[in-house]
């Protein structure tokens, strides 16, 4: 099993970014896929790509899981109007695209938002 946690580091207690007027907001896009094959060059982009997520995009979190042919990846958004715009962005675009046209046999995006949360540092 090959495991992809984002190399930016958001500060440990993000829970004060998840806080909005409207209350506490965070939502996860949840990507699945079934992989049919993927070159070296798109594992370049992907890295491309998650860095400018967390930099620009304000995502909060990035964790990849790869496991034979099915991947997970987690990105954790600090508000929803983020989703679409990362969604619309050019290089994600043609990345989509890539995906779609050479690299994957089947996906499917879930949009969740986070209703509790918990955590202990033992």
């Amino acid at each position: 099993m090959l495991l992809y946690t984002s190399a930016l580091k958001p500060p440990l207690n993000i829970q004060n970014r998840c806080v909005h007027k409207n209350g506490y907001r965070m939502f996860i896009v949840i990507f699945r896929a079934k992989i049919n094959q993927f070159e070296a060059e798109y594992s370049k982009l992907a890295q491309i790509l998650r860095a400018l997520a967390l930099t620009e995009f304000g995502c909060l979190e990035f964790h990849s899981v790869t496991e034979g042919d099915d991947k997970i990846a987690l990105s954790y958004c600090p508000d929803e109007e983020t989703i679409p715009a990362w969604k619309q962005h050019s290089e994600h675009l043609l990345a989509q695209a890539r995906g779609r046209n050479e690299g994957y046999l089947s996906y499917r995006v879930e949009i969740c938002e986070v209703k509790r949360r918990y955590r202990s540092d033992v």
